[in-house]
């Protein structure tokens, strides 16, 4: 990779922030607008003191001297609404802060900062030490979360060992170790432990996500490790409320290496009560996924290369009518094709499903008790999809490929046996 290129990569964290908050950017106020609370809708009135935190730090990374002078009137701004160490996460909701630990997530803003000391001036830089020395004093009796973070700052040599769970959480962790190291911590082993739950050639973390629309949703983590990695897939660079925030993340300044050989399609199991197994695989333009929902039975998962087996012992008490009780679900790409004419299936029938150049079989059976089901093959929304709310609430996402229950005895147990096709294999 020549240099030239290598460079804009370093710099693509720096240009998406900026690319995202110029779009979120009011002309009459001048700060980025945004609410959480309706990241899928239009209407966007409230400003957000994190992501304009960021926003003024990715203004400063830039370098160009307009970029400079607008970062540094932007942070003399925001700082005048810090409240003890912390800050309101809406700046209406002044001097009120709902969120104790907002002045903890924006240390990694506050270690960006150094960066440009010398040329700040001398008031500028007495405000960011009493910030960070107020923020100091919020220590006792942190969650582990925000424990980890405020120790990657200030004792980056006793870094906490909390794992997270979620992609956002994982990478807000990879961002304070690397914080951590660059100020005088040594690499925690945790960091590599970490950079596991990457699928290099699908650019995923193959964990437990939440689905956004037809594609998982963009996190940290994914922007974490797309900068390590030096490889951005087509989704990660589509605007993005994530985008927002990536100037946590400082650049890393050489391309990392997993070392990992994973199948593409890659599935896997994990520890989650509604997403027990998923399956990924994806084209030049999309990220496809499959994933199980075992609704309220006791799910036990094999996997193999090829196959997955799953057991589902159902719950003793018999369902409501219309029910529901064991469910998988496909993103409703319209490349998908499902091979069964109808709509509906019997215990037993293969449904097979085509993707591109990628076949799926699955097949349910009826391992222990008895009972008479029905299958349906309908549009509908796994329960991780976060846009089927607001005007979106009565749209649907995701094929959903599921047994309903018209009479059982209450000791149930039901099989389903899912075939990947071994002439779609591929690894990377």
């Amino acid at each position: 990779m020549g240099v030239d290129i290598e460079e804009d990569i370093k710099r693509l964290l720096v240009d998406l922030n900026l690319k995202a908050a110029r779009k979120r950017q009011s002309s009459q106020t001048g700060y980025v607008h945004h609410c959480y609370e309706n990241e899928g809708g239009d209407q966007h009135d409230t400003i957000p003191l994190c992501e304009n935190f960021c926003f003024s730090l990715a203004l400063l990374r830039s370098k160009q001297t307009d970029n400079l002078m607008e970062g540094m009137a932007l942070l003399s701004k925001l700082l005048k609404f810090e409240v003890e160490g912390n800050f309101p996460v809406y700046l209406h909701e002044f001097p009120q802060c709902k969120d104790r630990y907002l002045g903890i997530r924006l240390l990694p803003v506050l270690h960006g900062l150094k960066d440009f000391y010398s040329i700040f001036p001398s008031e500028l830089q007495t405000r960011i030490n009493q910030l960070v020395a107020n923020i100091q004093c919020l220590n006792s009796e942190l969650p582990p979360f925000y424990e980890m973070i405020f120790k990657a700052y200030f004792e980056p040599e006793f870094l906490s060992p909390h794992q997270p769970t979620t992609g956002d959480h994982m990478g807000w962790a990879l961002i304070a170790h690397h914080m951590a190291q660059s100020r005088g911590g040594s690499l925690n082993p945790l960091h590599e432990t970490l950079l596991q739950h990457w699928h290099p050639g699908l650019h995923t973390c193959v964990g437990a996500q939440e689905q956004e629309k037809l594609e998982p949703k963009p996190t940290l983590y994914d922007l974490y490790l797309c900068d390590y990695t030096r490889s951005y897939p087509k989704r990660l660079l589509a605007d993005h409320p994530v985008h927002l925030r990536a100037s946590l993340i400082d650049s890393h300044p050489q391309r990392g290496v997993i070392e990992r050989v994973l199948a593409i399609p890659y599935h896997h199991g994990v520890m989650h009560s509604r997403q027990p197994y998923a399956l990924y695989w994806n084209t030049l333009e999309h990220l496809h996924t499959l994933v199980c929902d075992p609704r309220q039975s006791t799910c036990h998962v094999k996997i193999s290369p090829t196959q997955a087996h799953f057991s589902f012992q159902l719950k003793p008490q018999l369902p409501e009518e219309d029910e529901m009780e064991i469910a998988f679900f496909c993103d409703r790409h319209p490349a998908h094709q499902f091979t069964t004419k109808a709509t509906t299936f019997q215990v037993g029938d293969e449904i097979e499903i085509i993707s591109h150049e990628q076949r799926f079989k699955l097949v349910f059976s009826l391992a222990e008790g008895e009972g008479q089901f029905f299958g349906h093959i309908m549009p509908a929304n796994r329960p991780m999809q976060t846009m089927a709310k607001g005007a979106r609430r009565f749209e649907a996402f995701d094929w959903q490929i599921s047994l309903r229950t018209i009479k059982r005895t209450e000791h149930c147990v039901l099989h389903a046996q899912l075939h990947l096709d071994c002439g779609s294999l591929a690894f990377q």
